[in-house]
C-alpha cells in the first residue's frame, strides 16, 4: 500500500512539472501573441485566401508591438507587394519549424507609377509583417515562437 501511495505521489509530481503545451503557429488566432527574441508582438492572424489578400492594405498603421501572421497551408517561395499599404513595414518569411528563413527590411509602400512584388530567398509556411525598423537585430536562423 505504501508502494502504491508513493508511485502515486510520485505520478502526481511528474505530471505537475510537466510543461503546459504551447500553441504552433499555426493555431493561433486574432490576439495571441508571437514573440522574436526579445521581441512580443500581438498579431492579427490571416489564413484565408482574401484574408491573404487583403493583408495590412488599407490598415491603419500598425504599433511598436503589433503584426499580421500570414498562416498558409504548405511551405513555398511566397511573394508579397505593398499595395495599398498606408505604411512600411518588415516582412519575416518563416519556415515550417518556425525559423526565419527570410526578411525583408523597409518595405515602402507603392508608388503610383510602380508596385514590385518581392519573393522569399526560400519557402515558407508563415510571414509575419510589422512596423518598418521592429526587425533590426533579428536574423535568419532565428526563431518565431507563440507566447
Amino acid at each position: 500500500m505504501k508502494s502504491l501511495l508513493s508511485l502515486i505521489l510520485a505520478s502526481l509530481i511528474m505530471s505537475s512539472c510537466s510543461p503546459v503545451a504551447q500553441k504552433d503557429l499555426n493555431e493561433l488566432s486574432d490576439g495571441d501573441f508571437v514573440r522574436v527574441s526579445d521581441r512580443s508582438f500581438q498579431v492579427e492572424a490571416a489564413r484565408t485566401e482574401a484574408e491573404h489578400v487583403q493583408g495590412l492594405s488599407g490598415h491603419p498603421p500598425l504599433k511598436d508591438d503589433e503584426g499580421m501572421l500570414f498562416i498558409f497551408d504548405d511551405a513555398q517561395v511566397r511573394h508579397f507587394w505593398m499595395k495599398d499599404m498606408l505604411f512600411p513595414l518588415d516582412i519575416v518569411f518563416i519556415g515550417e519549424d518556425g525559423r526565419i528563413v527570410d526578411i525583408k527590411r523597409d518595405f515602402q509602400p507603392c508608388v503610383p507609377i510602380s508596385c514590385p512584388s518581392y519573393s522569399s530567398a526560400a519557402p515558407a509556411r508563415y510571414v509575419l509583417e510589422v512596423y518598418s525598423g521592429r526587425m533590426d537585430r533579428i536574423f535568419p536562423g532565428q526563431r518565431v515562437i507563440p507566447g
